[in-house]
């Protein structure tokens, strides 16, 4: 099944219009944010789901308000925190190169209150995810998604942003042990239910606000009810099926060295060591 396109023929206004479309509390109620961005597919909906479980959590929101022009993101001022998800990609540049962290920063968050954590799952599964469920998913677009990653890093380094990298690939071994880790350097009081969820459904237990993706059957059946079926946080191995030998040689020459960089830093943060390379699958 493949997911229909959501808005990427008519954008609203480009990402110009992020910041304005964004209300902060004053600085010293603004709470914490905890922005999480990574392409799509690569474990964005999962986290975003854990996470709902501590605080409240915007799915996409950013996205949303380049797609439709809204709704507006208004960040709560009764909480020591928020979490907010973004994705880059599939279709187009506008949705695959969009700075949340510059956005939030301009609309007046103050610097010292944002976490942000880029997420990077192998890239091999990845664009086989994309390949899987998004309808002309292209090979040039997971590049361009990949490396502004890389981009928003050294913005958010930059500007003063705490950084911390997160290899998806960390959840193989305890999902438990690797998200207190997390929340701990984040600052952040850790529960249980951040790994073992309550509620059936995607949007059960946690508190998520989530936008008109909601409303498409086969969205919510690929990127929610996938997610929610596992009934925890936790890695999912899963057989590549789509990607080809072009795209596979392309990634494994472009992008892998990067990710494998990616993945190191994000262990030695995290105090798992660096990267076993035989671990990972190389194999077509």
């Amino acid at each position: 099944m493949k997911i229909a396109k959501l808005g990427q023929v008519e954008h609203f206004g480009g990402r110009g219009i992020l910041s304005s479309r964004i209300f902060v509390p004053p600085a010293e109620i603004c709470p914490d944010i905890v922005l999480l961005v990574g392409p799509n597919r690569s474990g964005t909906s999962a986290l975003c789901k854990a996470f709902s479980y501590s605080m409240p959590a915007f799915y996409q929101p950013m996205k949303s308000i380049l797609r439709y022009g809204g709704p507006e993101l208004r960040i709560p001022s009764l909480q020591n925190s928020v979490f907010i998800k973004e994705t880059l990609g599939i279709w187009c540049e506008e949705e695959t190169t969009f700075d949340p962290i510059s956005a939030l920063i301009a609309a007046g968050v103050p610097v010292e209150k944002i976490r942000f954590v880029p997420l990077l799952r192998d890239p091999l599964d990845t664009f086989d995810s994309w390949l899987q469920v998004g309808e002309d998913a292209s090979i040039g677009m997971f590049l361009r998604a990949v490396e502004h990653v890389f981009t928003l890093c050294d913005r958010a380094i930059a500007a003063g942003v705490a950084t911390i990298p997160f290899d998806y690939e960390l959840l193989r071994t305890d999902e438990d042990a690797v998200m207190r880790n997390l929340f701990s350097r984040m600052g952040i009081k850790y529960i249980p239910d951040v790994v073992d969820w309550r509620g059936a459904e995607y949007l059960e237990g946690g508190s998520i606000s989530i936008s008109s993706e909601v409303n498409s059957p086969n969205y919510r059946e690929i990127c929610l009810d996938q997610v929610s079926e596992r009934g925890r946080l936790k890695y999912l191995e899963r057989e590549r099926q789509f990607i080809g030998k072009q795209e596979f040689e392309i990634i494994l020459s472009e992008v892998y060295p990067r990710y494998m960089y990616f993945a190191d830093l994000s262990r030695e943060c995290f105090g798992a060591g660096r990267v076993d390379q035989a671990a990972y699958s190389c194999a077509a």
